[in-house]
Formats: structure tokens, sequence, C-alpha cells
């Protein structure tokens, strides 16, 4: 679904980078598991479309930028 997003986005657009803002839950914390309230942190995903890739190794492409940045939230 994010990669349909990310193709309509640059089609829609005409340019080969887009960026998306995802939210992602920030409860890794101990000190923060049992507090009430929305903790959500939203981080800059960015993709620079090539030349000629097809939508399957674009697939494969936000798949592991998307596990990549996850490590960084």
């Amino acid at each position: 679904l994010l990669t349909a997003f990310y193709i309509f986005l640059a089609k829609l657009s005409n340019e080969k980078c887009v960026t998306v803002g995802i939210p992602f839950a920030n409860r890794q914390h101990a000190g923060v598991e049992n507090l009430v309230g929305c903790f959500i942190n939203t981080l800059p995903f960015t993709y620079h479309f090539q030349a000629g890739a097809t939508v399957q190794q674009i697939i494969v492409d936000i798949s592991q930028q998307l596990a990549e940045t996850q490590s960084y939230q």
C-alpha cells in the first residue's frame, strides 16, 4: 500500500524524489509503557525513483528502507 502511495505521488507531482511522514508508535522505553497518552513519532521517509525500476523492485526497496528507518525511531 505504501508503494502504491509513493507511485501515485510521484506520478501526480512528476517528481523522482518523494518524501512522506510515517507515524510510528514510540513506546519502546520501559518508563512510558504504563503512561496514558499518545506517543507517536513521525519519521520522514524518502524514496528516490530509479529510471526503469519495476514495481516489484520498488516494493523491495521500500520494504528494506522502511526496516532501516524504524531503527532510528
